[in-house]
């Protein structure tokens, strides 16, 4: 799926409300996020771009989520 196209069908979830409307059903469970790779500072991505994510901008949505979420490892929540 193309960027594009993916952020089209973003935008048209938010629109609808179905995002705000699954997320305070969600409200009391826990959401595990994965990312398929983070690239070291000054590493060069090879391959599909939609599968890397640079340390930097990790580092920056990380920060996003402790604001409005608890964030804690896995382990910590399956212990």
């Amino acid at each position: 799926m193309s960027r594009a196209l993916k952020r089209a069908a973003e935008s048209a979830l938010i629109a609808t409300g179905i995002e705000r409307f699954a997320r305070s059903r969600l409200r009391e469970r826990a959401l595990v996020v994965a990312y398929h790779n983070i690239l070291p500072q000054g590493e060069r991505l090879s391959g599909d771009w939609s599968l890397h994510l640079p340390q930097r901008q990790f580092s920056i949505q990380l920060d996003a989520l402790a604001q409005s979420h608890e964030v804690v490892s896995l382990e910590t929540l399956l212990g």
